[in-house]
């Protein structure tokens, strides 16, 4: 499904979008994620979502948020996003 296509639907999700952009606002991730709540986030393309992709998203309530300091590559961003999550649940 193409990007564009794939934002435009509509989600009951709390949706998030991680990117590596310096020159958009990210909220850390860890302050965002709340126990027992559905999230729907975008883990980008190697080499990071475009500029266009991002102000895209965030017109479609799509929150930006930062997994780290450090570059990740495409799946370990997805499981450090799946195990945050995990890890929040399990506090509650």
């Amino acid at each position: 499904m193409k990007f564009n296509d794939f934002i435009l639907q509509n989600s009951e999700m709390q949706k998030l979008i991680a990117h590596c952009d310096t020159d958009f606002e990210r909220a850390h991730f860890q302050s965002l994620a709340k126990p027992e709540t559905d999230y729907l986030i975008l883990i980008g393309p190697e080499g990071d979502f475009s500029k266009e992709e991002i102000t895209l998203a965030e017109k479609k309530g799509f929150i930006g948020i930062s997994l780290g300091n450090q570059r990740l590559r495409t799946e370990t961003a997805a499981l450090n996003a799946v195990f945050g999550i995990n890890w929040v649940n399990q506090l509650k």
